[in-house]
């Protein structure tokens, strides 16, 4: 069935505006579609609502018309006050005990906490307010320092390295960062920071790691490492 045909066929099922024949082939396909029966329970309901508003339109509607009967006929009157006002004369006085209740609670909190509250002498004050401006001195000349570490780096030499890793080991001589507290690396892309992982002085070797999230790994190197020795006369790099 097309969706517009089945809506159709629920529709005119639940109003129970189908003949026998045709009720009876639904409630088959009812009975062996989930789908087609949850259809119909949803429709149902839908229509019970949109029944249930209607009858409550209508009842107020009658309301509505017997108030404004009564009302020309001089039974009933029409309200004069505002219904703020109406409000405010039916409820000030719960409104005026909770006002007052409010108020004895705050007047209690406020005198338990003066009770409570240590009294301070002035010279205290005094010392405290002297300790704290202080420390701020002692901040501010932290800060001073710390700017002046953060300052960048001066490098006083530097050399040539490779790569023998992806992950960012590389190879350079043991007296290019001999002693180095900082050690960046350069190459066609960018600068990296790196660290000294192991020094060999003996054979002026050097192994650093790339320590820089900017550096991204990768695999693959444009370039063999032999693991044999060299023959003679072979070329190197």
């Amino acid at each position: 069935m097309q969706d517009t045909t089945l809506l159709d066929a629920v529709e005119r099922y639940v109003r129970g505006e189908m003949t026998p024949g045709e009720r009876e082939l639904f409630e088959h396909v009812r009975t062996t579609n989930p789908e087609v029966d949850q259809l119909v329970v949803e429709h149902s309901r839908f229509l019970d609502r949109l029944t249930e508003y209607g009858q409550t339109q209508h009842l107020k509607a009658q309301i509505q018309q017997a108030h404004r009967q009564l009302e020309n006929e001089g039974h009933i009157e029409q309200p004069r006050r505002a219904i703020v006002v109406a409000l405010w004369n039916r409820y000030k006085r719960v409104v005026f005990v909770a006002a007052c209740i409010a108020g004895i609670t705050a007047l209690g909190i406020s005198g338990l906490v003066s009770l409570l509250t240590p009294k301070v002498k002035p010279a205290t004050v005094e010392y405290l307010i002297g300790t704290i401006r202080q420390q701020g001195y002692q901040i501010n000349n932290l800060s001073v320092k710390l700017n002046s570490v953060q300052q960048p780096p001066t490098f006083d030499r530097g050399g040539t390295g490779f790569l023998i890793d992806g992950k960012g080991y590389l190879i350079t001589n043991a007296h290019v960062v001999r002693n180095a507290t900082v050690v960046d690396v350069q190459n066609s892309i960018g600068e990296y920071h790196a660290r000294i992982v192991q020094l060999d002085p003996k054979f002026d070797l050097a192994l650093l790691k790339i320590d820089d999230t900017s550096y991204h790994a990768f695999t693959g190197l444009p370039y063999g490492i032999s693991k044999t020795g060299a023959d003679l006369g072979e070329d190197l790099f």
